[in-house]
Parts: structure tokens; C-alpha cells; sequence
């Protein structure tokens, strides 16, 4: 039988297959797909149809030159903006037999964010202390509070934010007013959610890759000046560590399916804080610094899987 794989991400949906425009992560999964699928389909969410007739065995998922029921593996990259589609093609090739990299539960149709994942962290006590408000008037008195119980200096970060866009430090109650007005007046934001959390002086933090809760590698990040998050894309600097107490700490705290880059910190004291565990990570930077090879990982994964089911059910 043939053994197709899917990859399909929200960076799709615009005309073109060129390297630059479909991402370095997508290209790189699509040339070590095509060492071991028989075929590699990139799949645009903006051009998917379904057929659900009741004179077919199996629901039908279509795309513009491809009948995509058949896939054996499904990969999928970012989903901002086409949540639904995403979540209906992730939906319907599961109930096909299809193996999803990452968890059936990830594709609900609604947009990804933080805020279940801040409820997790306050609950197993992993996360900064965080406050979230979802109107610009709402988010003034949340800080007129915490100036009140002398809680300054905060981070503000929008919901949906990614690669360090608009994270900002909040030294006063006044920095705070201005970007709480700023945010909601920016038509990305105007409903969004708003996080704000407790300022960490940051001793060191770290990316951790993990896939299937196995750490493939981890770096730790330098800030570049004058910013506040960490991120590559800001000019941060990467640099390959092993730390097995951080390796520990991710793999005990965040999920144990897909592919996951987790961001851990630690404070002053030694204190450990998991900041945010990305299913759509990038790895660009971490290659770069660590060798590893993570598309590479991610495929022979994928293909030992539906190659061990395909033994369990012979």
C-alpha cells in the first residue's frame, strides 16, 4: 500500500511554493518526506472541500489536485486564520485511519493561544503569576490593581502573539495605560486576549525540543539588547546545552504528544517556569546551533509509526 504523507499549515494558503514563502520547516519536512513516502502533498487550507455522502465507506477530504483520504500521516504547521478547515481535515483523516502527529484534541476550529495553557501552568504551579483581561477597560483596572499591591514591573503579551510580537516590559502603572491603549486600538488585537504577567528576572532560559515527550535537544538563549523576549527572531542568540534537570522539568510538563519547542526559565534563585510550549515551533536557529536535524526526527517518527501499526493490525 502506498504510504502518503500530508502537510498543510496556514503559510500555504497564499499563491506559491517557493522556499522563502512556504517556510524553512515546511520545506525541510517536505524534502526528508519524500526519503521514505511514496508521495509528499503540501496541502492549502484555503482550498479544501469536504464530501460526507452517505453512499461512501469513509468521509471524503479533497483539496484542488488531490484526494486527501488516503493519507497515512498528517503534519500540520500553523493554523492561525484557517482553524476550521484545519481542524475539519485533522478530524476527518483521523476517523480515516490517518496517524496525526499531534493530538486529535490540539484541532477543536477555534484559535490557538495561551490562555489554557496559563489555567495548566497556575495549576501545577509552573507558570508566572498571570493576569488576563479581554477589554481595554477591564485590562486598565486589572492594572490599577496590581499597581495598588506594588506588583510592578509586569510583561504584557497578546494571546495570540508569536515570535516575541509585542511583548513588552511594563515598568509603571503609566507605561501600562499606554500599552493597554495601544493594544486594543491595533486592529490584530482589538479581541484579543491580553496576558500580563509577573516580571522574572531571567538567570537563563532555554528551548527544549521535544517530540513524543523524547528530548531531542535543547539551547539556551541570549537576549539581544534591547529587547525582552527571547526569541531568534528578535536577534536572540542560540547556544546548544544539556541540562538534564531542564530536560526533566519539560518532558514532565508539557504533553507528551507531537511536536512541541517548550520555552523554560530560571529565575534568580534556580526556580524553573515554563513559559509557553509551542506546537508550531521553528528551528531554524536551534539546527544551526545544535546539529540536530528535526525535520529528519519528525519524519522517521511519523514513518515508524504507521510502519509499527501497520504489524499490530496484520
Amino acid at each position: 500500500m502506498l504510504k502518503l504523507l500530508g502537510i498543510t499549515s496556514s503559510q500555504l494558503s497564499e499563491p506559491g511554493v517557493l522556499t522563502d514563502e512556504m517556510g524553512y520547516e515546511i520545506f525541510r519536512l517536505l524534502e526528508e518526506g519524500k526519503k521514505l513516502y511514496h508521495e509528499v502533498i503540501l496541502i492549502n487550507p484555503a482550498r479544501l472541500y469536504f464530501i460526507f455522502d452517505r453512499q461512501r465507506k469513509i468521509p471524503v477530504a479533497m483539496t484542488e489536485n488531490a484526494d486527501l483520504s488516503k493519507l497515512s500521516t498528517l503534519i500540520v504547521r500553523k493554523t492561525s486564520g484557517y482553524e476550521e478547515s484545519i481542524s475539519l481535515l485533522a478530524r476527518t483523516l483521523y476517523h480515516n485511519g490517518c496517524d496525526l502527529l499531534d493530538p486529535p484534541e490540539r484541532f477543536s476550529g477555534t484559535p490557538a493561544g495561551k490562555l489554557m495553557e496559563s489555567l495548566k501552568g497556575h495549576i501545577h504551579q509552573t507558570s508566572p503569576d498571570t493576569y488576563i483581561a479581554f477589554s481595554p477597560d477591564d485590562a486598565l483596572r486589572l492594572v490599577s490593581k496590581l499597581n495598588s499591591e506594588n506588583r510592578f514591573p509586569l510583561i504584557g503579551k497578546p494571546n495570540r502573539g508569536s515570535r516575541g510580537e509585542n511583548v513588552c516590559l511594563l515598568r509603571t502603572l503609566a507605561e501600562a495605560i499606554l500599552y493597554i491603549n495601544n493594544f486594543y486600538a491595533h486592529e490584530k488585537y482589538c479581541r484579543s486576549a491580553l496576558l500580563i504577567q509577573a516580571y522574572i528576572k531571567i538567570k537563563k532560559e532555554y528551548r527544549v525540543m521535544l517530540l513524543e515527550s523524547q528530548c531531542l535537544g535543547m539551547v539556551e538563549k541570549t537576549v539581544a539588547e534591547g529587547q525582552v523576549a527571547r526569541n531568534a527572531a528578535l536577534g536572540s542568540r542560540f547556544m546548544a546545552v544539556n541540562d538534564k534537570e531542564i530536560a526533566r522539568f519539560a518532558t514532565r510538563n508539557a504533553s507528551c504528544k507531537g511536536i512541541l519547542g517548550v520555552d523554560i526559565i530560571r529565575d534568580a534563585s534556580g526556580k524553573l517556569f515554563l513559559l509557553e510550549a509551542n506546537r508550531a515551533p521553528q528551528w531554524y536557529s536551534f539546527e544551526k546551533a545544535t546539529g540536530i536535524n528535526v525535520a529528519s526526527c519528525i519524519i522517521e517518527h511519523a514513518w515508524q509509526r504507521i510502519c509499527h501499526t501497520k504489524r499490530l493490525t496484520n
